[in-house]
């Protein structure tokens, strides 16, 4: 009974705290049958949200058993059905505490096991932990583990091993947009068929997952070199979906920027590229954020000739604004809260997204409660329950609408300036878009957007 309603919370936060959360699906998660869905994991709690939100079917994450010492965590485990386990980085200080690291592992073994055998969906993060970093690395090799001690078993269920990468704008930056791309399932049993007898073992198993990891995330060598990247995906992408295709470009455009900074294509290229994001910028969007180039470009057409995006009608504004209105002096206070909360609570980055969602839905759940009691001194105790409804299923509705009309009133605001720009302005900026545009080539159909 529990779980509808920590979902209901996870959609929220994640529609709180980011602009849009995008799913795009090349291949999805089957919808019967044993399943591994792995995930990269720069993002703390956001990227175990998105996992959840990816697939109808409900998961059972692999999840370190060190958060259990709370009492609210641990009740969440219990509700999701979590599969707790051990992780390197807190094995010390969980045996100093007494706990047999070991039989926690054995069990989460057994768990994981018995879940496959029963045909359930099981997410792990193969890295061991969030890696704020701008590519896969490494993997821990227990999810490879337990793969092939399930496959020891000779049971007849395959398991099918689906990848999403988690790509963010800018994951500590409320109202970014974040992009989840479910990658093409691959079958452990073929798998273990198309290898030699000597190379089934876990190393191999290990590699496989990460090539499957690197395939829907984003991968660049330095920051400096995701960071191009990224800013070539925004300029040249139309929406979220287009993003998702072009990274692997992008990827080798920023490698090659590095390689040869001074060819003079290169420099062509990146002065075009800094000259978009600047313009970005300069009207009060995000320069990485896809949306606010691709309204940009809606912005000076007929200028360009490129896609473009358009943004709310000022009539669908001023229809919301009433609600809206009612919806921000309900939330303004908590929101406020929340957020300066998670600004001293994380130390790092890939912190303040989880931070803002946890103890931020508590704060939440404890406003939307004191103003559940507030009318009980006003109100007759018989009409209490009808106000409890519309405090737990109208007022975060309110906030919704609230949070969007803001959102959709920053587009309008955003495309008012770029407008304002003169013939010189948009002649360069439609100079750039033509260089960018030529600088990748686009391959391939997008994957389907849910």
């Amino acid at each position: 009974m529990a779980r509808p309603f920590i979902l209901w919370i996870a959609r929220r936060a994640m529609r709180w705290f980011y602009r849009r959360h995008v799913t795009v699906v090349s291949g999805g998660v089957p919808s019967s049958g044993a399943v591994l869905l792995i995930g990269n994991h720069p993002n703390d709690l956001p990227d175990v949200l998105a996992g959840y939100l990816c697939t109808e079917r409900p998961v059972r994450y692999l999840a370190t058993v060190s958060v259990t010492e709370s009492w609210a965590a641990r009740k969440t485990y219990e509700a999701l059905d979590v599969i707790p386990v051990v992780r390197v980085r807190d094995a010390r200080k969980l045996r100093q505490s007494g706990v047999d690291l070991a039989a926690i592992n054995r069990g989460a073994t057994a768990s994981v096991v018995e879940a496959f055998a029963r045909g359930e969906v099981v997410g792990a993060f193969p890295q061991g932990g969030v890696h704020d970093v701008p590519h896969i690395g490494r993997l821990r090799t227990g999810v490879a583990s337990m793969l092939l001690e399930y496959a020891d078993t000779g049971a007849e269920n395959d398991v099918a091993i689906v990848p999403f990468g988690m790509q963010y704008e800018d994951q500590a930056r409320p109202g970014s947009d974040l992009l989840c791309h479910v990658g093409h399932a691959f079958s452990l049993q073929q798998w273990l068929a198309n290898q030699p007898e000597d190379a089934r073992g876990v190393p191999e198993l290990t590699t496989r997952l990460r090539d499957a990891l690197i395939a829907v995330s984003r991968n660049s060598a330095t920051k400096g070199e995701a960071l191009w990247r990224d800013q070539l995906v925004a300029v040249a992408s139309g929406s979220l979906s287009d993003a998702s295709r072009l990274v692997p470009d992008a990827e080798r455009e920023a490698a090659r920027w590095t390689a040869h900074p001074t060819s003079p294509d290169v420099v062509r290229t990146r002065t075009a590229v800094d000259t978009l994001v600047h313009a970005v910028e300069q009207a009060g969007g995000y320069g990485r954020s896809v949306r606010d180039h691709a309204l940009m470009r809606g912005a000076l057409l007929p200028v360009s000739g490129h896609s473009a995006a358009q943004p709310p009608s000022l009539v669908s504004l001023v229809f919301r604004s009433a609600a809206a209105l009612v919806g921000a002096m309900l939330h303004v206070l908590p929101w406020r809260v929340v957020l300066a909360l998670a600004g001293r609570l994380s130390q790092e980055r890939c912190d303040f997204a989880a931070r803002a969602m946890v103890p931020g839905t508590f704060v939440m759940l404890a406003w939307y409660l004191l103003l559940t009691l507030m009318p009980l001194v006003v109100l007759p105790m018989a009409l209490w329950p009808v106000w409890a409804v519309v405090t737990w299923g109208l007022i975060p509705r309110l906030g919704d609408i609230a949070l969007d009309w803001w959102r959709d009133a920053e587009q309008v605001a955003f495309v008012a300036r770029v407008r304002r720009l003169s013939p010189a302005e948009r002649a360069k900026i439609d100079e750039a878009l033509r260089e960018v545009t030529a600088s990748l080539t686009l391959s391939g159909s997008p994957p389907a957007e849910a």
